[in-house]
């Protein structure tokens, strides 16, 4: 299965993504073969959109964008937004937050108070 134009444009495709050129030959890899068709990217613009929800994901969470090299050193990781590692700590960020938000709220019942 081949998902990225393989033409004379994939360069140009490739480098709207800011992947490098050897990214042709990792799609297919990492694509698993077995997923079901409705699971599989259907063309570049599903591999486009996804690209964009992760930077849009990873803006939320380490807000880089607020940051100068400097200053955001430390609180921002050092990583590339796509990277493994980065995709990695932002899943564990969104399922802290989902477990925050899904946390029954506390209320004057469930609250205990300090004996006096």
């Amino acid at each position: 299965m081949t998902l990225l134009p393989t033409d004379t444009n994939h360069q140009t495709v490739l480098a709207a993504l800011s992947l490098p050129s050897s990214a042709l030959e990792q799609v297919d890899a990492a694509v698993p073969p077995y997923l079901p068709e409705g699971q599989r990217p259907a063309d570049l613009s599903d591999l486009q959109r996804s690209t964009a929800f992760v930077r849009a994901v990873d803006e939320l969470v380490w807000r880089r964008s607020s940051f100068t090299p400097a200053a955001g050193a430390l609180l921002v990781p050092d990583t590339h937004v796509l990277g493994s590692q980065n995709v990695s700590d932002l899943w564990d960020r969104v399922e802290l937050w989902a477990r925050a938000v899904r946390a029954p709220p506390l209320t004057s019942a469930t609250t205990r108070t300090r004996p006096s």
